[in-house]
């Protein structure tokens, strides 16, 4: 006859602990983050001219490439 151990109960791992998964959460928010501001970045870049962009040494592929 079998026997079963009842008494414990299943352990099952989902391979991520509270401290893990506060990391990952914080590393979304900081990629958020950094996109907002290249979006910002990109918006005011392309507000200037071609002359502004020379002044300052960029070029409007160089604004493009923040997208």
């Amino acid at each position: 006859m079998s026997t079963f151990d009842t008494g414990a109960a299943p352990r099952f791992s989902t391979g991520f602990s509270a401290p893990r998964l506060s990391r990952f959460v914080a590393r979304i928010l900081e990629a958020r983050a950094a996109r907002a501001e290249r979006l910002a970045t990109f918006r005011a870049l392309s507000r200037l001219t071609e002359h502004e962009l020379d002044d300052i040494g960029l070029t409007r592929a160089d604004v493009n490439a923040l997208r």
